[in-house]
């Protein structure tokens, strides 16, 4: 056994289309594994997946650390219901990961029936973060749980090293998957510039307005703070968004105003992830 490879196992679905050369559909990833989130990450997949005319392709990866840890003689598992303890061994994780992908097959088929999308699933083993990296470089943008196994984090270490190395913007799902009213956090960087473009996608449709939190330089006097503000909101205007703005003079107000104004999904530039761990809801990062 290779690590750090793809299998050669990937299945897709795809409606029938005309036969002239056309460009490459955009693809939104979503990656999926035992975790009790790993459904509400693929429907917001799909979800995305739609309103982006994208293509939902799905990726299990069968963590070679597991099965590292399941060659080693004293390994045993305890059975989440049963509570009885039995071995862990090698074949033993095969039939686990044979039997999680095919449940997985099959939900990521009729979720994207469902949002009527063509789809993809495959299975890679290897480690988990080089996996899920490989697989979104060529991707419109990638969707994962944000919740890990380290007490007190709002997400997990997988999540922020992938954040930090992925090239496509990256959706960090919470519980309740994407939500709304939006909030964009701006800070001027060109990351934020690219949020509201993404803002715009999401929200096709809907009438409702986008809170955008705008980080403003305290040294700067009000004409030019009334100024970035303006320009902001012609940019909204121009993307057929209604926008709320609000103005905030330090990074450290902004988890107090987030809870306090209330909001669905935050689109933010990658520069301040750190603030994911003050917050549980869903965001999506942008590079």
């Amino acid at each position: 056994m290779q690590e750090n490879q793809t299998e050669q196992q990937e299945e897709t679905q795809q409606s029938a289309a005309p036969a002239a050369p056309v460009q490459e559909t955009p693809r939104i990833l979503v990656a999926l594994d035992a975790s009790r989130n790993s459904l509400t990450a693929l429907k917001a997949a799909a979800e995305l997946a739609s309103l982006m005319h994208a293509d939902l392709q799905a990726v299990f990866v069968e963590d070679v650390n597991l099965l590292r840890l399941a060659g080693l003689p004293f390994v045993h598992e305890i059975g989440l219901y049963s509570a009885i303890r039995r071995p862990f061994d090698g074949p033993t994780a095969e039939r686990e990961f044979r039997m999680l992908a095919n449940q997985m097959r099959r939900a990521v088929a009729q979720t994207a029936v469902s949002a009527r999308v063509n789809w993809s699933f495959q299975i890679a083993r290897g480690n988990v973060e080089q996996e899920l990296l490989t697989a979104s470089s060529a991707a419109e943008l990638l969707t994962l749980g944000r919740v890990g196994r380290t007490p007190g984090k709002r997400f997990g270490s997988t999540a922020q090293r992938v954040i930090r190395q992925a090239l496509c913007p990256v959706f960090l799902l919470g519980d309740e998957g994407l939500t709304y009213p939006l909030a964009v956090i701006h800070t001027g960087s060109p990351a934020s510039e690219r949020t509201l473009g993404l803002a715009a996608i999401l929200m096709q449709g809907r009438d409702e307005a986008v809170r955008l939190f705008v980080m403003t330089d305290p040294d700067h006097n009000g004409e030019e703070r009334v100024h970035r503000a303006q320009r902001l909101m012609q940019g909204l205007e121009k993307q057929n968004l209604q926008g709320k703005i609000i103005l905030i003079d330090s990074r450290e107000e902004l988890p107090q105003i987030l809870h306090a104004t209330g909001h669905g999904t935050l689109v933010l530039p990658v520069e301040l992830a750190s603030l994911l761990d003050t917050v549980s809801c869903s965001a999506i990062l942008v590079r």
